[in-house]
């Protein structure tokens, strides 16, 4: 990943290649959350802040205004937007939307229900879901990190806000609690899940990790074995074709 992270963030912020390949950039940027969906839609929280890896440390250290800026559009923006926290709908709001059915039969007939339009409209505007994403705990491990960092290798002053800015826009989209007495409990219990759910996250990336090692070192341990016993028999032949003359 390492790679990855060093070629894309040179690349969107190396002043020699701003001229030359301004376009690749903003074209990775209208592209990447789409192609990440197509790829793997249920990837785990660490591997997705891996792939974003690089275009949120170029967001600390960018001196483009236009690229700062399809970055946070076209990258950043949608992909909170789209993977913010649902509310379960109340009783209430399927009483409600039974009536508007039943009315429609009724009054309208050939009309389709209400709740018909509403699932065509969101098969029309379906957006990129990732399963294992989340806003809060993304924003706060990852974008706050960074805005906070007092590095200046990795955050320009003049970067800071705009990263402060992305933290309260990932925390604007998640639903207030209900009881705003209870808000400071519910963000230290919050929190407590974040640090463990993050951590349980790593534990089973290194486990997914440590299997998949395992599995490759076996394949190469095959491939040469299979590689040397060929070998084998090519001198073995080569030697037995002397004594045959």
């Amino acid at each position: 990943m390492k790679w990855y992270h060093d070629l894309m963030l040179k690349l969107f912020t190396d002043p020699k290649l701003a001229d030359s390949v301004t376009g690749i950039p903003l074209q990775i940027c209208d592209v990447l959350v789409q192609e990440m969906n197509k790829v793997d839609s249920k990837a785990t929280l660490d591997i997705i802040a891996g792939m974003l890896a690089p275009y949120l440390s170029a967001l600390g250290v960018m001196e483009s205004k236009e690229l700062k800026e399809r970055v946070v559009e076209k990258i950043f923006s949608p992909l909170m937007e789209t993977n913010k926290t649902k509310l379960a709908e109340s009783s209430d709001d399927e009483e409600e939307m039974e009536k508007k059915e039943k009315h429609h039969r009724l009054v309208d007939g050939g009309k389709m229900p209400p709740k018909t339009v509403k699932e065509i409209n969101e098969m029309i505007n379906r957006k990129y879901e990732f399963t294992g994403f989340n806003n809060l705990i993304y924003a706060q491990n990852y974008v706050l990190k960074l805005a906070a960092s007092d590095d200046k290798s990795k955050v320009l002053e003049g970067n800071r806000d705009n990263l402060y800015k992305l933290y309260d826009f990932a925390l604007s989209l998640e639903p207030k609690p209900e009881r705003e007495e209870l808000t400071f409990s519910q963000m230290q219990l919050a929190n407590k899940a974040r640090s463990f759910v993050t951590l349980k996250m790593k534990k089973r990336q290194v486990l997914r990790k440590q299997k998949q090692d395992q599995k490759d070192l076996v394949k190469m341990k095959k491939a040469l074995v299979e590689q040397l016993s060929q070998k084998k028999a090519e001198v073995d032949a080569q030697m037995e074709e002397p004594e045959k003359q």
